[in-house]
């Protein structure tokens, strides 16, 4: 067994505390570092926000780099430019660079000889090139060349990295869940919920609302968005709720934490993730976990779902979703025959378990046994 003390930095635009994002990228670092940090010292890099202040959460330290404007996308950008300058004096064993929107990488092997592992994170720049008409595609395709190492979140991403990069050693760790969820009783609860960062392009929060107006007629469900986002995006959304005149059936919670997140998801009938793009989506996990089939559309980032734990439809199809929706509030003994099978199936995502994957792999790494 591998006792080594290693020096961990983790590149993450995003932190638990950051107004702007909070998101499940950074609790993916959160969880993992504070268990990696039982034994190794772990460093994270993340961007400024307004009121930024480095802090120390569960032994991982939390240092801030670039700019920590109001404006999240202005941060985002002066983050991934300051990157370099960290890179080329810092003393580590491994870097994990999480790829950044909208370029995906950072570009971090170019200013170090420490070893560095890409994370797919964000790992979209397609989907970039459709919203921003920018060639963020072809950033990755030029740059995913200078890596060696890459932690891919889901299957579709080792095949494309390994397409564009033969050379590069990629391995696929999907992200975890607590444990702590098995514990709560099964509900059958009387809403819909969505959960996860508001943003109606990446999270497909349009779609959703197009189709759940159209099945509102003939069910009796709420919905509920559990989350946050930019200034932006909730303008967005309060555009497309009154759009659809749906005020008075979809309530936007805000961000939850806790017990009392827990309590609004175990009290759901059943969830929804519309994503256009995902990498491996943690609010699914934790949807199942609760006993809770969820909705989606049959994209790369969902591959992993069993389809008898929850409904796939073709990619984008409003209509569809919205027959699904029907059919999940309608049909108890489909709904309660997903919901048995939805918590046994998640148990295999593990954080504890997922940690040491990370562990095996930086060892292996820094020993140059790959």
């Amino acid at each position: 067994m591998n006792t080594t003390k290693i020096k961990i930095a983790i590149f993450d635009m995003d932190n638990m505390k950051n107004p702007h994002w909070a998101g499940g990228q950074a609790r993916v670092t959160y969880e993992t570092g504070k268990r990696l940090s039982k034994k190794h010292e772990v460093k994270v890099y993340c961007s400024k926000y307004p009121g930024w202040k480095n802090y120390i959460l569960d032994n991982i330290s939390y240092i801030h780099i670039g700019l920590g404007s109001k404006y999240p996308k202005l941060n985002n950008f002066i983050y991934i430019t300051s990157i370099g300058k960290i890179a080329l004096r810092l003393k580590a064993d491994i870097i994990i660079e999480d790829f950044v929107a909208p370029f995906s990488v950072c570009f971090t092997p170019l200013y170090t000889k420490i070893p560095v592992i890409g994370r797919g994170s964000f790992f979209a720049p397609g989907e970039m090139l459709k919203k921003y008409k920018l060639p963020f595609d072809i950033v990755l395709k030029i740059g995913i060349k200078i890596y060696k190492y890459f932690i891919a979140l889901n299957i579709n991403q080792v095949k494309i990295v390994e397409k564009l990069n033969p050379k590069i050693n990629t391995r696929l760790i999907y992200n975890g869940v607590d444990s702590k969820n098995f514990e709560h009783n099964i509900v059958d609860g009387d809403y819909i919920l969505y959960m996860g960062r508001i943003d109606l392009f990446h999270k497909g929060l349009d779609l959703l609302l197009e189709a759940y107006f159209r099945a509102s007629s003939e069910i009796n469900e709420y919905l509920y968005i559990m989350g946050t986002g930019s200034e932006e995006e909730i303008d967005k959304i309060l555009k497309l709720i009154k759009k659809f005149n749906l005020f008075d059936r979809v309530k936007i919670l805000g961000k939850k934490n806790g017990d009392e997140k827990d309590q609004i998801i175990m009290n759901s009938k059943f969830m929804v993730f519309p994503s256009r793009y995902e990498g491996h989506s943690l609010g699914s996990l934790e949807s199942l976990s609760f006993g809770k089939p969820f909705i989606y559309f049959d994209i790369p980032g969902f591959e992993w779902v069993k389809k008898d734990v929850s409904i796939n439809i073709a990619a984008y199809n409003v209509e569809e979703y919205k027959n699904s929706i029907i059919e999940l509030s309608k049909n108890n003994i489909l709904r309660k025959s997903m919901s048995a099978k939805a918590r046994e199936f998640s148990k295999q995502f593990d954080w504890d378990e997922v940690t040491k994957k990370y562990e095996d792999y930086i060892y292996q790494i820094i020993n140059k046994k790959i």
